[in-house]
């Protein structure tokens, strides 16, 4: 799969998770403000996904796998919808293209000039970090 990453280490041992009220509240609205995004999206960029996924991950922001699924964090409902959609647009791109060569980010600048995606970029990596530990999922 090919996806945002975050700069974290990870002890790959999974624990039991038990949800807060304010993680499952999260999921609720992630699950609803998330997939019209994506489907507004790929309809302006002709692409076409099997099904989108809604998921408290500690790791990545979203992915994209060889099925044409698509899953994102539900911390990006928190996030501004300008983020949002730089995620998804970058996670669309990955439909056409499974790297990240140059035909792949001419497909994300199109929709999502470098620019704006750069920003967005920078305040996943420092916002989103605090947004994590503040809901717990760190």
């Amino acid at each position: 799969m090919i996806g945002f990453r975050l700069k974290l280490k990870s002890n790959r041992k999974r624990k039991p998770s038990v949800r807060t009220d304010a993680q499952k509240e999260l999921m609720k609205r992630a699950k609803s403000v998330i997939p019209p995004r994506v489907e507004y999206y790929a309809g302006i960029m002709g692409l076409s996904y099997e099904k989108v996924y809604i998921r408290l991950q500690k790791t990545r922001w979203g992915s994209c796998s060889s099925k044409k699924n698509l899953s994102f964090n539900a911390l990006l409902a928190l996030m501004p919808t300008e983020v949002l959609d730089s995620v998804i647009v970058h996670e669309l791109a990955h439909l056409k293209y499974m790297n990240h060569q140059k035909l792949f980010w001419n497909l994300v600048y199109r929709y999502f000039p470098k620019e704006k995606y750069a920003a967005c970029r920078k305040y996943l990596n420092s916002e989103g970090m605090k947004i994590m530990k503040e809901m717990g999922v760190r």
